[in-house]
Parts: C-alpha cells; sequence; structure tokens
C-alpha cells in the first residue's frame, strides 16, 4: 500500500533539483492547468561504447490523477538492465505484474512496460531514481546533457520540447 510522504529537498546537486523542479512543474500542470493527464521527458545523449550516433536514452514519467510513475519502455531500457535496477532500486514492476497501474490505452500485455508508482510530494525519490538509471545502470558520463520535454497526454499542447535541464 502506498503512503503519502512529507516532500524531502534534494540538496547539493544541481541536476537533481532541476530534475525535481520539472517533476513539481509537471504536477501543477496535471493537477491545476491541464487537469488531465501530462508527461515528462527526460533524456540525455547515449554515450556508451558501441552506441549509435545519435541514439538517446530517456526515462519518461506520467502524471496521473492521484499518482505519477517512471515508465521505461523496453526500446530504452533492456531486461537485464530492468533486473539490475530491480536488485537496487526498491518498488520498480512489469505492468503485467501490476496491472492496476497501467496507464489509459496502453497495451500493457504487448509492450510490458516497466515502472515504478510514486505519490505526491515524493518527487526527490524519483529524481534519486531518475539519477541511477542515468549514472549507474546505464553508466553515463557525469557531464551529458540532460533536456526535458513536456506536455498533456494525447492530442494536448507540448509545454515545452528538449530544454536542457540546466536552463
Amino acid at each position: 500500500m502506498m503512503t503519502k510522504t512529507r516532500p524531502r529537498r534534494a540538496r547539493g546537486d544541481r541536476r537533481l533539483t532541476g530534475i525535481v523542479e520539472w517533476l513539481e512543474r509537471t504536477r501543477r500542470r496535471a493537477l491545476d492547468e491541464a487537469r488531465k493527464s501530462c508527461y515528462l521527458i527526460l533524456e540525455a545523449p547515449d554515450a556508451s561504447p558501441g552506441a549509435h550516433r545519435g541514439a538517446i536514452r530517456f526515462v519518461q514519467f506520467a502524471f496521473e490523477r492521484d499518482w505519477f510513475c517512471m515508465d521505461l519502455p523496453t526500446t530504452t531500457l533492456s531486461r537485464v538492465e530492468a533486473e539490475r535496477l530491480r536488485r537496487n532500486r526498491s518498488g520498480f514492476f512489469y505492468v503485467r505484474e501490476r496491472p492496476v497501474f497501467s496507464l489509459h490505452e496502453e497495451d500493457a500485455n504487448g509492450f510490458d512496460p516497466f515502472r515504478k508508482v510514486y505519490l505526491y510530494g515524493d518527487e526527490l525519490t524519483a529524481a534519486e531514481d531518475v539519477m541511477h538509471v542515468f549514472f549507474r545502470v546505464w553508466d553515463l558520463p557525469s557531464v551529458v546533457p540532460i533536456k526535458a520535454t513536456s506536455g498533456v497526454c494525447g492530442d494536448g499542447p507540448r509545454f515545452e520540447q528538449g530544454v536542457a535541464l540546466d536552463s
């Protein structure tokens, strides 16, 4: 069972603070402005050996009425990486294991996304999980630029497209 936690604040790391701010901004948009589901995508160039030129790694979030989730599709996270993440960070699951957390019009059986659900107020934990995925699971260099794209789910407008996290 999920319980609401008091928000913790990021200390020190500018990127961690920036991710928390993006998560909070998108939450406000989903709940107060758009009044419908919104998304946030954080992406970085894949600088790993053997990566194709122009390849990116991304973490996406969906913001629902009562919760938000990190969603890692198989196009960006392999099964081996998912199991590594599951061993090192708690709360991750495949949607087929917990179908109550499937998103509207999502093909959970066909794609079986890897996910973690958070309650509003737990944006810092979500940001720490993002940092873990980028820099521990994918071993991206610490200087890699991270960009954000956010908008309303479905055919709604985009709020930002490819804005640098540090801007």
